[in-house]
């Protein structure tokens, strides 16, 4: 199947495309039930712990990253040359644009929403504000965008702090992955282009609700490095973990949203995978102080004319003594 997909035969390319998104509507379903959290045991269970996971996830990419290739290749079959998957714990779509529809372009799901910028702000040391632009000369260009949610993702890959779980720096949100390939024609061919990575990185806002959002503090937006995970384009098999979870500015910047429940996300990485961590505690929080039998009007009114019936009782008491 994946020769098939890959294949420069210019005459593969013109299968049934229909049922190629079909077979990849398939796979996402079979990886959405294997990272069930019916399984998370059996995942959780092996060592070391994530590796495993990671090389699905990269093979889920993979295959997202041919079917793209399909849909550019035959952009002018599909409605707005875009396909979307949806099921249990898995959302993804792909899109092929121009540089205009990229800059208008807006995904969202329940917990995850996702836009491009033309430029944005980054902070430089001495705390002034720089704007960046990106390549203006690219007017024409298309791009092939896919954006995949993970919603189980953080059970498998959790942000090991110090080699170890803890209370800092859990992974509190759904994982996404986003990829940005620029189109590019193939010489001699005047139906063909590849997808090859974009020359500048496209500023990426990444909105992200947050898994539990009462009693933490310390946000940050992280990305997974998997470079550890591959040498020469082949998953290399070892006993030490592969991956975990990169902190910096410079790459991914968090901005508190105006919900309390979400963040979003600034990041320069055409081809990441990206998520929100939190420390499981805020030394400032306190729980709400609500009264436990709030009084009405009549409630006021009825206390007042209990009260006064009593004061009358005493007295009379008194007076008959």
């Amino acid at each position: 199947l994946t020769q098939w997909y890959s294949s420069s035969d210019e005459s593969l390319y013109l299968g049934d495309v229909n049922a190629t998104l079909q077979v990849h509507r398939y796979l996402v379903e079979s990886i959405s039930n294997l990272i069930d959290d019916r399984y998370a045991s059996l995942w959780i269970s092996t060592n070391p712990l994530g590796n495993d996971f990671v090389r699905l996830l990269s093979s889920l990419k993979r295959l997202t990253t041919i079917l793209a290739q399909v849909l550019n290749n035959n952009c002018d079959q599909f409605p707005g040359c875009s396909f979307s998957v949806t099921t249990k714990n898995i959302n993804q779509t792909i899109n092929v644009l121009n540089r205009q529809e990229l800059h208008s372009f807006d995904y969202e799901n329940e917990n995850t929403q996702v836009k491009f910028t033309a430029s944005h702000t980054k902070k430089n040391q001495n705390n002034r504000t720089t704007l960046i632009n990106d390549d203006s000369n690219n007017s024409f260009a298309w791009y092939s965008v896919s954006i995949t949610s993970i919603s189980t993702a953080h059970i498998y890959v959790p942000n090991l702090r110090l080699g170890r779980i803890s209370k800092y720096d859990n992974i509190n949100s759904h994982i996404v992955s986003v990829d940005i390939k620029h189109r590019k024609p193939i010489q001699q061919s005047n139906f063909f282009s590849t997808l090859v990575a974009t020359d500048t990185a496209i500023p990426v806002l990444i909105t992200m609700k947050y898994l539990k959002y009462d009693n933490i503090s310390g946000n940050q937006c992280v990305y997974l490095d998997t470079t550890n995970s591959f040498i020469h384009g082949q998953y290399k098999a070892t006993l030490s973990r592969q991956w975990h979870w990169q902190i910096s500015s410079n790459v991914c910047d968090i901005t508190p949203s105006s919900l309390a429940d979400k963040a979003t996300c600034t990041c320069l990485i055409s081809n990441g995978t990206f998520a929100v961590t939190s420390d499981m505690f805020d030394p400032n929080w306190r729980p709400l102080e609500l009264r436990l039998y709030p009084l009405g009007l009549f409630s006021y009114i009825g206390s007042f004319i209990h009260i006064l019936f009593a004061a009358i009782t005493l007295i009379m008491l008194n007076y008959l003594r």
